[in-house]
């Protein structure tokens, strides 16, 4: 038998089988020890990731009632944290596809401006005759307003085939003369603000 070969005393464990107990003693103790729920929870959350005090509050409370050492609490945190993060982004990009350049804003904006153009009151199709209403009602916003072309512009509602029929019919009623109808000869004397107010005040003056 070799100088260099051991044997254990008989009944006694050897080298291989005391390191493998040696490692289950002290995962039995990292477990238990997860399983100490301490007083206070003390996280430490990894780069880029920050939780507020809401959350931070919530995952202490959740992993309190599990009876949850820190280092359970610790993991429960950062997916918390991460799932929140993950939340927050995919929010931002919805309201940001809305917002005046986003994909959602440029394709309900398409769509509204063939419904526009094909509206049987803005020309059923016809090129020219949809140009002639975008510009009275581009007139009629230059004029009453200017301040409400922004708003439109920005939420897209410009495009909107009710609004562009709205304000086509208000620049329309802009460049039409009203018709004064006389007596052949004679030029009617246009009433005053406060005759047009007060017509009957005026009436009875007159009948005086």
């Amino acid at each position: 038998m070799p100088d260099d070969i051991v044997v254990p005393p008989e009944g006694q464990p050897d080298a291989a089988t005391l390191a493998a107990q040696a490692a289950v003693d002290a995962e039995t103790a990292r477990l238990a020890a997860e399983q100490v729920v301490p007083e206070q929870y003390e996280y430490t959350l990894p780069e880029g990731l920050a939780a507020d005090a809401a959350i931070v509050e919530r995952t202490s409370a959740i992993a309190r009632d599990l009876g949850l050492g820190n280092d359970a609490a610790q993991k429960l945190l950062e997916k918390g944290v991460a799932s929140e993060k993950e939340a927050t982004e995919q929010r931002e990009a919805i309201i940001a596809s809305w917002q005046k350049g986003g994909s959602e804003y440029v394709k309900r904006d398409e769509t509204w401006k063939a419904q526009a153009l094909a509206d049987k009151d803005l020309g059923a199709g016809d090129a020219a005759k949809f140009a002639v209403h975008v510009e009275k009602a581009q007139q009629a916003l230059a004029k009453y307003g200017p301040e409400l072309k922004s708003y439109l512009d920005e939420t897209g509602l410009g495009s909107h085939p009710a609004a562009i029929k709205f304000l086509s019919r208000v620049g329309a009623a802009m460049s039409e003369g009203a018709a004064v109808i006389g007596s052949i000869g004679s030029t009617p004397k246009p009433k005053s603000d406060a005759e047009t107010l007060y017509p009957a005040h005026y009436d009875t003056n007159k009948s005086a």
